[in-house]
C-alpha cells in the first residue's frame, strides 16, 4: 500500500498510524509541525505523532486493557469456581475518524436548531390562539357568558338614515 498523506489527512486513525513505515510518520510528524528526532526508534516517533494528534484532537485515544477482572463464585457446598476475562473502557466514539466526529456534531447542532424552530412555532400557535380567543369573546348576558361555540358572527343591522320631510313628501308623491 502506498502513502498518501492527503489519504491521511481525509481520515485519520491510530491504525492507519501502526501501518506506516519510519518514513511515513516522518512525513505525518512534518505535516502537523510535530518536533521529533529521527534518530529515534519508529514505536518511539510512532507514540510522540499519536500523543500529538490525540492532543490535538486529530485522533480519538484507543481504549487500553484495564486489568483482568476476576469473578470468584462459591456454591452451597464450598466448592469455588472463578472466571477471568479483560475489561475494555466503553467508549462509544472509538473507532470514529476526527471527519466523522465533526460530522456527527453538525447533525447534532441542526437537529437541536429544527427543535428550537419546532419550540418556537408552537410557541407562536399558541399566542395566535390567544390573540384569536381575545378577539371573540363572548358578551355576558344578565351575568351569564355563553359559550364559545354559540357565538355567531352576525353581520350588524343597518337602519336606513331618517329622511327629511321634504324628501319624505318628494318620496310620497313619486311614490303614487
Amino acid at each position: 500500500m502506498e502513502f498518501s498523506i492527503e489519504e491521511f489527512k481525509r481520515s485519520p486513525t491510530v491504525e492507519a498510524l501502526n501501518t506506516y513505515r519510519k518514513s511515513d510518520l516522518i512525513l505525518v510528524a512534518g505535516y502537523y509541525d510535530i518536533t521529533i528526532s529521527k534518530a529515534d526508534t519508529k514505536q518511539a516517533i510512532r507514540d510522540v505523532v499519536q500523543e500529538n494528534l490525540v492532543a490535538a484532537g486529530v485522533l480519538i485515544r484507543e481504549p487500553k486493557l484495564r486489568d483482568v477482572d476476576a469473578v470468584v463464585v462459591t456454591d452451597g457446598d464450598g466448592a469455588e469456581a472463578s472466571a477471568q476475562f479483560p475489561t475494555v473502557d466503553p467508549n462509544p466514539l472509538v473507532g470514529l475518524n476526527t471527519a466523522d466526529l465533526k460530522l456527527a456534531k453538525r447533525l447534532k447542532e441542526l437537529d437541536l436548531r429544527v427543535k428550537q424552530q419546532e419550540y418556537d412555532t408552537q410557541l407562536l400557535r399558541v399566542r395566535q390562539c390567544e390573540l384569536e380567543s381575545s378577539r371573540v369573546s363572548p358578551r355576558p348576558v344578565n351575568g351569564l357568558q355563553a359559550p364559545i361555540a354559540s357565538v355567531r358572527s352576525v353581520p350588524p343591522v343597518v337602519s336606513p338614515a331618517p329622511r327629511s320631510p321634504v324628501i319624505e313628501k318628494v318620496f310620497t308623491r313619486a311614490v303614487k
